[in-house]
């Protein structure tokens, strides 16, 4: 049979872990929002290496 005090660790624990969760969802989005970024850049010399390509290709 569980006392009050042992609701209450486990409402604690609860909580601390729920505070955990938190923060890791909060790196994770960080780290969405670099990868982001990272793929506009790559992109955007994708986007230059096919312009050269065309460019090259016109010179033959």
């Amino acid at each position: 049979m569980e006392t009050c005090v042992g609701r209450g660790k486990n409402a604690s624990n609860l909580r601390d872990m729920m505070s955990a969760l938190r923060g890791n969802v909060a790196k994770l989005e960080g780290s969405i929002g670099d990868v982001r970024e990272t793929l506009e850049v790559v992109e955007g010399h994708i986007n230059e290496l096919d312009l050269m390509k065309v460019q090259l290709r016109d010179m033959w």
